[in-house]
């Protein structure tokens, strides 16, 4: 407690007035006093600016945090929109594979394998045409007595032989029946590879698993191809034109040019030994 002693002075005439005065003894008790007061003022505005320092620092960490965590949602986002893109993406590229390379290879290779059947029927027919002129010609030398006319049915005979041989030697080499067989066989596994890309797109896969399944199907999808003949362009025209796709003028005129000469070779290997015979005995 800080002392303080009242000494009056009186003037003649005039009131007293009281006046406070300090002893000097406790002077620089009174002094440390206050200098002890400025001490405890001046920590406290210390830890006061160190606490809005630290709320300071609090307040930046949650902006940082929030900020963050703002960026860490967007990347979030736009992963899951790139992840949506690329599944997407593959599902159309597996739909395209299905449907306009399978499919379309498979289609082309039935009319490869109808083709083969075709020609292998045509053949067999030409064979045996062939096989009834030269025994034909052969009894006609036995009954006929003209030798003029049997020196001309044994040149026709000869010929017929020698066309009959080549005929049944192209049918042997080129081995139609078997050709078919194997575009038939083609066209079931294409049909398999198909049943495997809807399964595909039906399945319940993330897009790294789908992505595997699908390189798995389009090798397999190549071994099959390996494994036969490709298709010709004429099948491919007969597809287009049984599909109502063949729109391009190039592809009408290839594909009309196509059927012309195949009738006419057809029908010239009939006509041109009954024509041969006809000239022989008109001629005669």
């Amino acid at each position: 407690m800080v002392q303080a002693i009242e000494i009056r002075e009186k003037d003649t005439g005039i009131a007293g007035e009281s006046k406070v005065v300090y002893d000097k003894a406790i002077k620089p008790d009174i002094e440390k006093d206050i200098e002890g007061k400025k001490t405890e003022n001046g920590d406290s505005t210390l830890i006061s600016e160190i606490r809005e320092l630290f709320h300071d620092i609090s307040k930046s960490e949650e902006e940082d945090t929030k900020v963050l965590n703002e960026i860490k949602e967007l990347l979030i986002g736009l992963t899951t929109v790139e992840s949506s893109n690329n599944e997407a993406g593959l599902l159309g590229e597996i739909t395209y594979f299905k449907d306009h390379k399978v499919w379309v290879t498979k289609k082309t290779r039935m009319e490869s394998e109808a083709r083969m059947n075709d020609n292998n029927i045509f053949s067999l027919f030409v064979v045996n045409f062939y096989t009834l002129i030269v025994l034909s010609l052969s009894i006609l030398g036995l009954v006929i007595s003209d030798k003029e006319m049997i020196a001309n049915i044994s040149v026709l005979t000869v010929i017929s032989s020698v066309a009959l041989f080549g005929i049944s030697l192209f049918i042997s080499l080129y081995g139609y029946k078997e050709k078919a067989i194997a575009y038939k066989q083609c066209y079931l596994d294409l049909t398999k590879i198909e049943s495997q890309c809807q399964d595909l797109l039906l399945e319940d896969l993330d897009y790294k698993n789908r992505l595997i399944k699908f390189n798995e199907i389009k090798r397999e999808y190549s071994h099959i191809l390996e494994k036969t003949d490709n298709h010709s362009l004429v099948d491919r025209l007969v597809y287009l034109k049984n599909n109502k796709k063949l729109n391009s003028l190039d592809d009408q005129m290839s594909y009309y040019k196509y059927k012309i000469i195949n009738r006419v070779i057809r029908i010239s290997l009939f006509i041109i030994p009954i024509v041969a015979l006809i000239i022989l005995f008109v001629w005669k």
